[in-house]
């Protein structure tokens, strides 16, 4: 840890492509908040989102109660009762990258662990998430002038969503 997703997009439909400031973002020089301060966004300017990092500073966990087959692109992957699966990147629609027993599955369905049915019924479900991942998104932008830089306020961005 940190586990660090360069390209990563964290949620369905995300993409990067051009975005739309809706609120005044200070834009970093360098992927930290600490780094100095480049260059300043208004609300209403047009960026060219380039790309981004997911940091996940501390794994999710879901441990289960249950044996389990857990549908990842690299096949099933079997887990037991007492087996801990953590979560890192998370894909969308309920889909993750996960660590289990020394190995990255770049995609895991988490139907089995997180969905509605599991909040409302947790018995319903073989698994459960113990502890929520700690992640952060830094975005790499460009400016219509050039100017490059970093930011974390994905929050005060239009056009981030493909499907929305």
């Amino acid at each position: 840890m940190p586990y660090e997703d360069p390209g990563a997009c964290p949620f369905e439909g995300c993409t990067y492509r051009e975005w739309t400031v809706k609120a005044a973002i200070d834009v970093r020089a360098d992927r930290r908040s600490d780094a100095p301060v480049a260059f300043q966004l208004k609300p209403g300017e047009k960026i060219t989102a380039i790309t981004g990092v997911v940091v996940t500073r501390k794994p999710g966990r879901v441990e289960f109660r249950a044996p389990t087959k857990l549908d990842t692109h690299e096949g099933p992957v079997n887990v037991v009762p007492g087996d801990v699966v953590y979560l890192l990147t998370y894909l969308g629609e309920g889909n993750y990258k996960m660590w289990f027993k020394g190995r990255l599955y770049p995609f895991v369905d988490g139907v089995t662990f997180l969905n509605g049915a599991c909040d409302r019924f947790p018995d319903r479900c073989n698994g459960r998430i113990v502890e929520q991942s700690q992640t952060e998104w830094w975005i790499q932008i460009r400016t219509a002038s050039g100017q490059v830089g970093w930011t974390m306020e994905s929050d005060k961005f239009d056009g981030q969503d493909a499907l929305g």
